[in-house]
């Protein structure tokens, strides 16, 4: 289980946790509208979250699933990533119905999002809990009377015992942007393994992924509404420069993230748009 202390002494984080009658679990942080964990029934901790996360003061929580909005990274003039992961978001509605349940939050532009991004937005996260999958959805609604454009992520860290010993599967074809190498490059084979720092955005990514861990299947990912693929690790030399995370973690987490990055969405005044991760269990469709 995930030593949630260092967030739990922080009234903001008002975290929930939701339960199936099997026994799964989820647990939700309103700080950043995050999902911090997730245990499969039978199955240890799903999730990364770093033992030295920080909340508040505009830091977000270094693991789970942080939300990316409206910005990714520094590709823009706001903060880097935007500011959904460092804002408190409201609960709205929470459900648990025998094998599966459900927590949703709610996050509306106010006086500082909108010094910063001048737009009026309403934003749902929503955690749908299976016995053994999850389903992590965004949603954001243009609540003004001009369009914008935004980018978006869902930034899963996965916890793995090495990560060396990892491979993802899945990702053969797809044009990417190498942010470490600053290149860009083709996935030349379906399995991709990571060695030092790795900082990818694949492109075009409509196919299930699947995630093994030292010969095994584990996880299966997909994705709707999103069409990137972003894989991330910071590697020795980087995972140093995180005062939020000891830097011998980079060994025990892989993000891959459903990302809309490479073409920014426009929203015409009243739509909507929605994203969702799905990940389950390998050989398991807990996640659909």
């Amino acid at each position: 289980m995930l030593d949630f202390s260092k967030v739990r002494e922080k009234s903001e984080a008002g975290l929930v946790t939701i339960k199936t009658r099997a026994g799964s679990t989820a647990t939700v942080s309103a700080f950043g509208g995050q999902l911090l964990s997730w245990v499969p029934v039978g199955r240890g901790e799903q999730l990364y979250l770093s033992p030295c996360a920080q909340i508040g003061a505009g830091t977000a929580i270094r693991g789970g699933a942080p939300v990316i909005f409206p910005q990714f990274a520094d590709r823009g003039s706001i903060v880097r990533h935007g500011f959904a992961r460092t804002q408190v978001w409201r609960l709205v509605d929470s459900k648990e119905s025998g094998a599966e349940a459900f927590v949703e939050y709610q996050l509306q532009d106010d006086a500082f999002t909108r010094s910063i991004w001048p737009h009026t937005f309403d934003l749902r996260l929503r955690v749908l809990l299976r016995d053994s999958g999850v389903q992590v959805s965004l949603s954001c609604l243009n609540r003004g009377d001009k369009p914008f454009d935004f980018c978006a992520a869902i930034h899963s860290y996965f916890r793995v015992s090495d990560v060396e010993q990892v491979r993802l599967i899945g990702l053969e074809g797809a044009g990417f942007w190498d942010s470490a190498e600053r290149r860009e490059g083709v996935a030349s084979f379906d399995v991709l393994t990571l060695v030092g720092e790795v900082d990818r955005i694949y492109r075009g990514v409509d196919r299930e992924l699947k995630l093994n861990e030292a010969g095994n299947e584990r996880l299966c990912l997909s994705q709707s509404g999103f069409q990137d693929v972003v894989v991330w690790n910071p590697g020795p030399q980087k995972a140093v420069a995180l005062v939020d995370m000891p830097p011998e973690d980079h060994k025990h987490l892989i993000c891959i993230e459903a990302a809309q990055v490479n073409t920014p969405i426009r929203l015409e005044p009243g739509q909507i748009w929605e994203g969702a991760q799905r990940i389950c269990i390998a050989g398991d469709t807990g996640g659909e």
